[in-house]
């Protein structure tokens, strides 16, 4: 069972400049440091850079299926929820429909149909 630290470390290794926007009010606060990464990923969105959005939701898709309980609300909640509530536009769309794992994507849809 993954919990934050297991997290925390795999996104430095595998993301170091999205764990360097963790700030030190974040850090420790599995809530927070989620929805900096989730922050990150939505400026790359924003970017287009679609290949480095799908692996930051392969990443989480895994980490998900891993999740102890703490992990698996702060995904679904910190990452997966504020994203589908978050600014939806079509680069967003795009990049979500194109390169998000469907298991993702269906959490969104059931949260917000524009995802679908």
């Amino acid at each position: 069972m993954k919990e934050r630290l297991e997290f925390i470390k795999e996104m430095e290794s595998l993301f170091p400049d999205a764990f360097a926007q963790i700030d030190k009010y974040e850090r420790g606060l599995l809530h927070c440091e989620m929805g900096a990464f989730r922050s990150y990923i939505e400026k790359k969105m924003d970017e287009g850079s679609e290949w480095y959005c799908e692996q930051a939701f392969r990443f989480i898709e895994s980490c998900l299926s891993q999740a102890g309980p703490n992990l698996e609300n702060a995904i679904e909640v910190s990452f997966i929820y504020d994203l589908a509530l978050g600014e939806h536009n079509e680069r967003r769309y795009k990049i979500v429909k194109e390169r998000m794992p469907q298991s993702i994507r269906a959490k969104m849809v059931h949260i917000r149909e524009f995802w679908k």
